[in-house]
């Protein structure tokens, strides 16, 4: 266990990450958290419980908790799972050494299901990751995740 300002971090937490997320916290900064393979530096492109500011829970053993615009707490971050944090406005302030996210491709589709329309498709290594009413809204996805696209079917 490592223990910093206060705050219960699992041993395996590079210190980069501390850092950053101890500052985040001091500072009251918003964050989007990537967590991935913290060996081999794959993200995991989780959508949910992502952004918030670094806040800590109480008790005798702090640990750091993400907590969502508008609430009073969150759930526990798991810091050493981390592969990529960014700031609010999408600047990068901690990446692993060996970040990566697999070869995101955008593509058109035509497709109903359940009653709905889907337009567009992002594929991660060639398998279907999500799908959209349209490719600008898969675009815009791919922006909010801060990926890079690696190729462009149209």
């Amino acid at each position: 266990m490592k223990i910093i300002n206060g705050t219960h971090y699992d041993e395996r937490t590079p210190d980069a990450v501390i850092r950053v997320l101890e500052r985040a916290r001091q500072d009251g900064m918003i964050v989007r958290l990537h967590y991935g393979d913290a060996e081999t530096g794959r993200d995991r492109l989780e959508e949910h419980y992502v952004i918030g500011t670094v806040g800590r829970s109480g008790g005798t053993v702090k640990v750091p908790l993400l907590v969502p615009h508008g609430h009073n707490g969150g759930d526990a971050i798991r810091a050493q799972d981390i592969v990529k944090i960014r700031s609010g406005s999408g600047r990068v302030l901690y990446q692993h050494p060996n970040y990566h996210h697999g070869d995101v491709s955008l593509h058109p589709i035509k497709m109903r299901v359940d009653g709905r329309s889907y337009r567009g498709e992002v594929r991660v290594d060639g398998r279907t990751h999500a799908r959209f009413d349209g490719l600008e809204s898969a675009r815009r996805w791919v922006r909010k995740m801060g990926l890079c696209i690696h190729t462009l079917a149209v």
